[in-house]
């Protein structure tokens, strides 16, 4: 009863609680041969020891609790964000890629590009679950979408490709398929490793849905694209459905007068591995090589581009288990050009000329533009050197398809290139001339599926 009355005394003076653990100690010093101060000096360091203890364990209590809600609300406000950001500038349904949007553009473009690369190289499932396969990966032209396409001798899944400088040097082929592209054109490929431009040199414009880039045919070289291609080839998991072109650029200080050579080695490299191959004469970011259009070299470049990819092509049945049966040889891959979509109406005509009279297989309109006309986008990004993709070239590139179109008589087929985002971009393509479609820019707004 003393010590319970003692207890009692201290608990009042002290705010202390009473629990079973203090009452033990407080008996067991009352006990002990000690003076009542000395018992109330060890009562209050016990009680309050106990009191911080549980303090301590309710106050963790409340900051877990407190986080939880946090974290709930600030997810639920990223989601709404995100929900609100990308259907509101897609007209698209919502789906996981604009859910990873958001984090993707706070990361600098050309890293964020890389991780994209990346990514496609993942397993399958990792790849699926981030909504990066479409309907398993299965060969398009068996899900009965009635979209496919035959252009010189190949048979496309569907008309829908992947453009040239996502994939710039071979390394993620068929994850790009699994996301059911019907072609993929990797590179441009040049013959000697080269950094391309100083960084930075890549640029959004999301307001506009375009991109400006300078890479300057930023490329690993013939050697290590070839080695991988090679590898592709014995790898049994491979996509034998998707066709694969190769894109073609020459090293950046190689002389207009010796552009033929870098071409050449591009086309004894891949003529091979390539189901078509793509002479790049057209890229902004590389000094020089927009002169390559002008009539007379055009001529004379690719005339003997085209010579030397029929010797390739015959070198290297010659040398296959096949060649001694004539009519198993088979075509030689087709051998297209490039353009760039800030051409004159003469400059359109002559090529169209040359490309008939050399018989080149086919155009590419169009690359990348340098003019910057009706960008809403910062001055201070919109005057940055480079090509420009997406939305604001979609009009500019449709006039030069037109017009070669028209200027080649319908006799040449034509890959239409530049501001596709939706079906109906590329059906506009397709009714401008086009036999297949691009994109590259539409994936990085609008996701790869």
């Amino acid at each position: 009863q003393i010590l319970y009355s003692r207890l009692v005394d201290y608990q009042l003076k002290y705010q202390i609680p009473i629990n079973t653990h203090s009452m033990l100690k407080a008996r067991v010093l009352w006990r002990s041969p000690l003076d009542s101060s000395c018992f109330q000096h060890h009562y209050v360091r016990v009680f309050t020891n106990a009191s911080n203890h549980e303090s301590s364990s309710a106050i963790s209590r409340r900051i877990a609790t407190v986080s939880l809600y946090s974290v709930s609300l600030l997810s639920l406000s990223f989601i709404t964000y995100a929900y609100y950001d990308y259907t509101t500038s897609t007209d698209l349904p919502f789906n996981l890629y604009g859910l990873l949007r958001p984090i993707l553009f706070r990361i600098d473009p050309e890293r964020a590009h890389n991780l994209a690369v990346r990514a496609y190289q993942l397993a399958k499932p990792v790849r699926n679950a981030f909504g990066m396969v479409y309907k398993n990966g299965a060969d398009p032209s068996t899900l009965g979408t009635n979209l496919e396409t035959k252009v010189w001798h190949l048979s496309f899944a569907n008309p829908v490709g992947i453009a040239a400088g996502f994939d710039k040097h071979g390394q993620c082929i068929d994850g790009l398929f699994d996301t059911g592209f019907g072609f993929v054109e990797i590179g441009s490929v040049t013959p000697k490793p080269q950094n391309g431009n100083d960084r930075p040199r890549v640029w959004r414009l999301p307001e506009d849905e375009a991109v400006i880039n300078r890479y300057g045919f930023n490329s690993d070289g013939h050697d290590m694209v070839r080695q991988r291609l090679h590898r592709r080839l014995s790898n049994a998991r491979r996509h034998s459905f998707g066709k694969l072109g190769v894109n073609l650029g020459k090293n950046k200080y190689v002389t207009e007068a010796n552009a033929v050579h870098d071409y050449a080695q591009g086309i004894e490299a891949f003529c091979e591995y390539a189901d078509y191959l793509v002479i790049n004469v057209s890229s902004p970011n590389t000094p020089g090589l927009r002169d390559l259009q002008r009539r007379e070299i055009m001529h004379d470049l690719l005339s003997t581009l085209r010579q030397t990819r029929d010797r390739v092509h015959n070198e290297q049945f010659a040398s296959s288990p096949m060649a001694a049966c004539v009519q198993c040889k088979p075509p030689p891959p087709p051998l297209l050009v490039k353009i760039a979509p800030d051409l004159s109406d003469t400059e359109i005509e002559d090529i169209a000329a040359v490309v008939q009279q050399v018989g080149i297989d086919g155009i590419i309109v169009s690359n990348t533009t340098i003019a910057r006309e009706g960008l809403r986008t910062d001055a201070s990004i919109t005057a940055e050197y480079g090509g420009l993709s997406g939305k604001p070239v979609f009009a500019k590139s449709n006039d030069v398809l037109r017009k070669m179109f028209k200027a080649c008589n319908g006799q040449v087929p034509l890959i239409g290139v530049g501001g596709i985002s939706s079906v109906q971009d590329a059906y506009t393509k397709i009714k401008c001339g086009a036999s297949l479609v691009q994109l590259y820019t539409g994936v990085v707004y609008k996701g790869p599926v």
